[in-house]
């Protein structure tokens, strides 16, 4: 019977209106779920280095205080300065042989009441920008246990970062993250001819990587004074995962690049950029193909990319699926169909 029928066609309707809800429901929650995973993967260690490297950022603003815009008219004098006084007497003796053993436990750095007399307080130095590896980090004196857990750390018996003939300042810093940040986690991306900018109260001194260097623990050579150069080495453990060798970075002094960076508002911004989320996000894709040693951080890296891809897939899933559920409004109206009007013809 028609009334028969076209109850039925109805119910048959309303049970595909309400599968195809389920469905879009169902898609909506996975496509919700697969965000997740993907931002615990990609965006979350991400995020969290960024809000952790703030955090560093304020240590590094409490010692470097500058009253000027200009990083060169900023400078606390040098002369009569007790705690740069402390430090270039310091650095003669590393100089001549006399600054004790590397990694002396009871060397630079343990005295911490010592380092407050002369203005050095917590044995925060100054700090080191990498660009290259997307981080800054405080430079405390002395590469103990708890310096290392907030930042990069001087090795003692190695120079103090005041730059300046025969000085070799080793900073040492492990190789993975401390409360979000990677600290030295990405040192096989930098290359030879990478900048390294270190700040102290009194200067800002720009250095670029030279030499690249693997060695055993015990080789304290590689990272002792060398004459006449001014060096900063970078030191973390290698491979990833492990400690068994020591990764060295050996970045010599580049004064045109200082005295450009110095007058170069533009360039400073480009290097403070480096630390930025868009910039930590883009170097975490580009270095899933770079060349590295550690079979363990390139798992993480492509990790990592694999959790973007499934943010973004995840996404276009629930916007399509949620475009779908909810139709324009003027699609949504129910279409009446016209009164045809009958056309008459005149024969």
């Amino acid at each position: 019977m028609p009334g028969r029928r076209a109850l039925t066609k109805t119910r048959t309707q309303a049970g595909s209106r309400g599968g195809g809800c389920l469905l879009r429901a169902f898609a909506i929650v996975l496509g919700l779920s697969l965000m997740a995973g993907g931002s615990a993967l990609f965006l979350w260690p991400s995020f969290t280095a960024w809000q952790s490297q703030r955090e560093m950022t304020k240590s590094i603003d409490s010692v470097l205080v500058r009253e000027a815009d200009s990083p060169e008219e900023a400078f606390r004098s040098k002369d009569g300065d007790p705690a740069y006084e402390y430090l270039a007497r310091y650095n003669r003796n590393v100089a001549e042989g006399n600054g004790g053993a590397i990694n002396d436990p009871f060397g630079i750095g343990t005295d911490e009441i010592e380092l407050s007399e002369v203005g050095l307080e917590d044995a925060i130095v100054g700090s080191v920008t990498i660009p290259s590896m997307n981080v800054q980090l405080p430079v405390y004196l002395g590469a103990t246990s708890a310096h290392m857990e907030l930042g990069a750390a001087v090795i003692s018996g190695t120079s103090a970062p005041l730059g300046g003939a025969s000085s070799n300042c080793v900073l040492a810093a492990h190789r993975g993250e401390r409360y979000g940040v990677p600290m030295f986690r990405d040192i096989e991306s930098v290359q030879v001819g990478d900048l390294v900018i270190m700040e102290t109260p009194w200067d800002v001194l720009v250095y670029r990587a030279a030499e690249l260097k693997v060695i055993s623990p015990s080789d304290a050579k590689s990272i002792s004074v060398q004459p006449g150069r001014d060096l900063v080495t970078l030191f973390s453990c290698h491979p990833y995962g492990a400690n068994y060798q020591r990764y060295l970075v050996i970045c010599e002094r580049d004064l045109e690049a200082e005295r450009a960076y110095l007058q170069n508002a533009d360039m400073r911004s480009e290097v403070a950029g480096a630390t930025s989320p868009l910039s930590i996000l883009t170097s975490d894709v580009k270095r899933v193909t770079e060349p590295c040693d550690s079979f363990e951080l390139r798992a993480e890296r492509v990790l990592r990319v694999v959790g973007l891809a499934l943010f973004v897939v995840s996404l276009l899933v629930v916007v399509r699926v949620a475009v779908k559920a909810f139709p324009h409004h003027k699609d949504s109206e129910p279409q009446h169909e016209r009164p045809q009007h009958a056309t008459h013809f005149r024969s």
